[in-house]
């Protein structure tokens, strides 16, 4: 199929319905004399022609139409002589009603850069895909624009900035028209308009100029050595502190802004660049919906430092599409029972709806919801400073709540809500019993069912039956964690106003060594089995010298038959609990028994016995605590309040590990129905491999058991995730980002400071979480799965899950990069009595197996000795 020429930049005035409104734009500012960077653009007929045979409310079947359409060679032949062989490309969506005085569409079709000549027909087709986008859908529903998928697209010359930026042609957080308001970095824009880098702003006012210039210690550039790309670079010294722009050029971009007001008729909103000092403009649109630009422009900050214990590395999406909606409903429930009315939860709809993020494949929280969602229940300040910590952010979050004049209404509104979180806390202990029972009662009934007898509809039914189990049912897991927030805070707050230093973690010895955690009892089992081995000599022969596949099949012999059953009732208890255990991907033991065997032999080989370890670990930290604490308040009053917040934080401590397990069996149980299910689309060839399930969403998986969605197209999402996932475990991301709205699939990652050499220091400072001072050897492991024993080595980790806790016996003390003071390893070495710090800053990168440390689980001091 041919498309009729393309409209260049160098030709005349083309109508808005052919090129659309922000190519538009563009021709405008050539025809006003202002440089903007040469562009060429695909009429919106071209679309147009592409899908004439295509019924237009059929997505999927335009989906396929614009995926299977080729471009020819002559349709890109004049571009070759209009640009120079070696320009690089940025490719952009144009809207009919895109940048248009109401509706900007801003952020929500898609842009390529650094694109090369080679490239363009591909990156063509994602911008007019991205026009049927589920995102563009809801955004066209939400302002009431009726849908139509017809876009023009602008391929344009990027301008290799020297310095980049945004400016307003009126204050968009005051709305001032008096003032323009510009912010600049070094470099391509793009790490301003993601919000990676810090920027500069001036506001000007009738020509005076008000500047807050911030430290710009790095920007980005083209990194053409290695294709077509970007890269973040340090920015020369002298310049990290300076003014990006001068004030002439401030009162350039002034000027500008005062003639596109005037030509337009209204104030814009615009990007800009400095190439050998001379002003490019790369785009202007109208600023819209003015009263509430201010909010529109707020940064997304996203942090995993807690969330990464339980999705630790890559997650995959049908993983993600499922927590996603899990996070939603689960935090629906919780804001109704602690009292916030369902018109509020309503109105803040798109807070709960984006409680999460996925960043390049890892899981991130979005703190901007977590902390609106927080400031919606009263005691805001409070709970914000707990959930910190719980969460083991080391960096604050300024979240500004809005001031508002209080009514009568509102009033009533806290007492409601203060007194059904009352009720909720004299209460929880039945909900616990009532939850309890039911999920055992769910449990056991989907246990009993034949998955692999059921055909596709019927197994996603039956997940959808599951989900709602976990979605209406879940109020006392999340009661339960909001009073563990609250209370081991309340008591870390006690303990220092009885006198004591915040360092000396009083707090985490007086929840220690509980003994009713159920995450311990794996362990437990563990040791008694070993010790059931140690009793058979042919058994500790077999464990000592044969290989997980091998002793599986062994002890398929009589004589190992009591050996075979307990192994076997573990797996069919504890066969979940494993490292990535929320991760549907992730194959548990009860998928792969020989990786049980593989910790087995490990206990064996160490002669690791229940009786000998239990002994050894039991400490006194807690009652020496207690004296200690005791002591020290003299108040009776005081004394019997700080008793009973102590009984409270030990008690929601202990059950939010018990109640977490809850929802591992549960995680469980939707693993087992989605592998059951790509079993049976891998029979019948949908796709090729069972495994390939979790690289689709779950609304795909509907649309493919529904028939609509055909065997080529699952097979080319497939493919291109596979591939992006390849491209993601490439990175290392930090715990904190930061994007200027919830769309991260172009987000920014600011990786150049991993490739300087850090100064390693002699002392590192971590969360001190179970007392004990260790000197010893450390270890460095990524997962459990590569190391058997760690012979009383120091273990050192990114970060742990529940999965870990069958290598806990083997070292001597616990090292996590993340995690906080509720996180798994804080609660589990605290239990176990195995000195443990956390939230250490940069540990892996300053360490290496080998080392000699002294670290002191009290204070949260790590001394390096000696290297290797």
């Amino acid at each position: 199929m041919k498309i009729k020429n393309f409209i260049y930049s160098n030709q005349k005035m083309p109508t808005k319905t052919e090129v659309g409104g922000k190519a538009f734009n563009l021709f405008q500012l050539l025809q006003l004399g202002i440089h903007v960077p040469k562009f060429v653009v695909i009429p919106n007929t071209a679309l147009q022609k592409v899908l004439q045979t295509i019924n237009p409310k059929n997505t999927l079947e335009i989906q396929q139409k614009i995926l299977e359409f080729e471009f020819a060679d002559l349709h890109f032949e004049s571009m070759e002589d209009y640009f120079s062989p070696d320009t690089i490309f940025a490719v952009r969506s144009s809207g009919i009603d895109e940048d248009g005085n109401e509706r900007s569409f801003a952020g929500q079709f898609e842009t390529q850069l650094c694109i090369p000549f080679s490239e363009l027909p591909n990156v063509v087709k994602q911008i007019w895909l991205s026009a049927f986008s589920d995102r563009v859908k809801i955004y066209r529903e939400i302002t009431g624009l009726t849908f139509t998928g017809n876009i023009a697209v602008i391929i344009q010359e990027m301008v290799h900035s020297d310095i980049s930026g945004v400016a307003f042609g009126i204050n968009p957080l005051t709305n001032q028209k008096n003032e323009r308001v510009i912010n600049a970095v070094y470099g391509l824009g793009e790490g301003l308009v993601s919000g990676t880098l810090n920027a500069d702003q001036y506001v000007v006012n009738a020509g005076n100029i008000e500047s807050i210039v911030v430290e710009k210690p790095e920007k980005l550039i083209f990194n053409q050595e290695d294709g077509a790309d970007i890269k973040l670079i340090e920015v020369d010294e002298k310049l990290k502190l300076q003014a990006a722009l001068s004030n002439k050029q401030i009162l350039e971009i002034d000027a500008m802004l005062t003639r596109l007001e005037v030509h337009y008729n209204h104030p814009q909103d615009i990007e800009f660049a400095y190439f050998n000092n001379e002003l490019f403009l790369l785009q202007s649109r109208p600023v819209t919906t003015l009263k509430n630009s201010g909010k529109n422009k707020h940064k997304i900050i996203w942090d995993n430092s807690n969330i990464i214990e339980s999705y630790p590395g890559l997650t995959l999406p049908l993983t993600y599409s499922f927590i996603l909606k899990m996070y939603e409903a689960v935090y629906r429930q919780l804001s109704a029972v602690l009292g916030i009315s369902h018109k509020k939860i309503d109105a803040h709809a798109d807070i709960y709806a984006n409680m999460l993020g996925l960043l390049k494949g890892r899981v991130y929280y979005n703190l901007n919801s977590w902390y609106t969602s927080l400031s919606l229940l009263p005691g805001y300040a409070v709970n914000a400073e707990f959930m910190e910590k719980m969460m083991g952010m080391k960096e604050k979050f300024e979240f500004s709540k809005e001031k508002k004049k209080t009514r009568l209404k509102d009033y009533f509104e806290i007492i409601v809500a203060i007194f059904s979180i009352l009720k909720n806390l004299f209460t929880i202990e039945r909900q616990r019993k009532q939850f309890q029972s039911y999920f055992n009662r769910v449990m056991e009934r989907y246990e009993n069912i034949a998955f692999e007898e059921k055909n596709p509809a019927e197994l996603l039914d039956l997940y959808f039956k599951f989900e709602q189990t976990l979605v209406k049912k879940w109020k006392a897991p999340l009661v339960n964690d909001f009073f563990a927030m609250v209370f081991f805070g309340l008591l870390q707050k006690q303990v220092v106003k009885a006198g004591f230093n915040e360092s000396e973690n009083l707090h985490n010895d007086l929840i220690s060594g509980s003994k009713d955690i159920i995450t311990t009892e794996p362990i437990e089992l563990t040791l008694k089995i070993t010790s059931l081995i140690l009793k058979n000599v042919d058994a500790v022969v077999l464990f000592k010298t044969a290989t997980p596949t091998e002793i599986v099949t062994a002890l398929k012999d009589l004589k190992y038959t009591n050996i075979k059953e307990v192994i076997s009732d573990y797996i069919s208890k504890w066969g979940d609990r494993s490292v990535g255990e929320l991760k549907l991907e992730t194959i548990t033991y009860r998928q792969n028994s020989e990786n049980y065997i593989r910790v087995l032999k490990s206990y064996v080989q160490k002669g690791l016995e229940h009786n000998n370890y239990f002994n050894s670990a039991t400490s006194d930290i807690r009652k020496a605590a207690e004296n200690k604490v005791y002591a020290a308040i003299k108040n009776p009053i005081k004394k019997i309040i700080f008793k009973s917040i102590l009984k409270r934080a030990r008690y929601f401590v202990s059950n939010r590990e018990n109640l977490r397990y809850q929802r591992t069996r549960g995680f469980g149980m939707v693993r087992r129905i989605f592998i059951a299910l790509g079993e049976k689309l891998s029979k019948t060839g949908i796709l090729s491999d069972t495994r390939d399930i979790f690289y689709l969403r779950i609304e795909e998986l509907q649309l493919i058991v529904n028939r609509k969605m055909d065997i080529q197209q699952i097979a080319e999402i497939i493919a291109s995730r596979k591939l992006l996932y390849t491209e993601f475990e490439k990175l290392n991301l930090p715990e904190r980002l930061s994007s200027s709205n919830t769309n991260t699939n172009n987000i920014a990652i600011p990786t150049a400071h991993h490739d300087k050499p850090l100064v390693v220091l002699d002392e590192l400072k971590g969360i001190g979480c179970c007392a004990g001072i260790v000197r010893a050897k450390i270890v460095v492991v990524h997962s459990p799965d590569e190391i058997d024993d760690l012979e009383n080595a120091i273990l050192v980790t990114s970060s742990t899950d529940p999965g870990w806790v069958t290598l806990f016996p083997t070292c001597s003390a616990i090292l996590v990069e993340r995690g906080s003071l509720l996180s798994h390893s804080a609660i589990v070495s605290r239990e176990l009595g195995i000195p443990c710090i956390v939230g250490i800053k940069d540990l892996l990168r300053s360490v290496k197996s080998g080392m000699e440390v002294e670290m002191n689980g009290s204070t949260g001091v790590v001394k390096i000795i000696s290297k290797p």
